[in-house]
């Protein structure tokens, strides 16, 4: 499957696994997505407080990203960014609501995220290919579902006839 995070596979496969399956999730099942949406956030919050050696961590998701930002290790957009995508998944785990649109918005967040993560810390710039935005790759996705649904009620078509 093509993915948008791609780039962390190597380095970071626990990032990489739960940002393709919120990729994977969106279409089948978005407050899912969202919730691995928010796991992703955390994983990644975990990894810049430990790469910044700031001691042991005693506290929440929302705790941790004011004491990142309180040090100068988050900007404040990327302050922004995890309590944007804290709160969305919060309220899908919780309330188990979310729409494509939040989860479309929210994947596109971790992206942001994930991209200035890797490039802050692995002193490597992530270039973007005009056609392989969030947008394409989810089409794709989509694409591939859709097919995989349809091969699998022709398969139930033929066995129950």
């Amino acid at each position: 499957m093509n993915t948008n995070f791609s780039f962390l596979q190597h380095q970071y496969p626990t990032l990489f696994a739960i940002s393709e399956l919120s990729e994977k999730l969106i279409y089948v099942d978005p407050s899912s997505s969202l919730a691995k949406s928010r796991l992703f956030s955390e994983k990644l919050s975990q990894l810049i407080w430990e790469f910044e050696a700031l001691g042991e961590f005693v506290g929440s998701q929302n705790d941790r990203i004011y004491r990142l930002a309180n040090a100068n290790v988050a900007p404040n957009i990327i302050a922004s960014i995890l309590h944007t995508i804290r709160k969305s998944g919060n309220k899908a785990s919780h309330d188990g609501t979310g729409s494509f649109q939040e989860a479309h918005f929210v994947l596109k967040k971790c992206f942001q995220l994930a991209k200035w993560f890797y490039e802050t810390y692995e002193k490597d710039y992530i270039e973007l290919v005009q056609k392989t935005g969030i947008v394409y790759h989810l089409q794709r996705i989509k694409v591939s579902i859709v097919q995989r649904v349809k091969v699998n009620h022709l398969r139930r078509t033929k066995v129950n006839h």
